[in-house]
């Protein structure tokens, strides 16, 4: 591949993830993206690396419970009008770590709660 591939591949690749960025599934993920920051610039200790760990967990966070987030805010605060979904991908990206932490410790949870009882029957 000579020099003139490459940047051809590198400007097409670029506005393939434009594209994308501008369609419905890249503004989810920019919202919760925009989420995890604020979470990471509200936090106290602000280190690089846990900052583009909260971006890439809301860019994920909001993709996946955008919708719930979205049911939970519509029925706590009401209707939330145009663009309600893109309000819902930032919350589920601000709560992304926090998300995430629950949902793991009930997986710890019941992973334990499950040795134990077989080591109960066990015995």
């Amino acid at each position: 591949m000579n020099h003139f591939d490459l940047w051809s591949e590198v400007k097409l690749y670029a506005a393939l993830f434009v594209t994308w960025l501008a369609g419905a599934s890249g503004q989810v993920a920019l919202a919760g993206a925009a989420g995890g920051l604020v979470r990471w610039w509200l936090s106290e200790r602000r280190k690089i690396i846990a900052g583009l760990g909260a971006v890439v967990t809301g860019a994920i966070f909001a993709k996946y419970f955008a919708p719930l987030t979205l049911s939970i805010l519509e029925r706590t605060v009401g209707p939330l009008g145009e663009g309600a979904f893109a309000t819902a991908a930032f919350a589920a990206g601000l709560g992304g770590m926090s998300i995430a932490k629950i949902i793991i410790a009930a997986i710890e949870g019941a992973s334990l709660k499950i040795h134990k009882g077989g080591d109960d029957e066990n015995s």
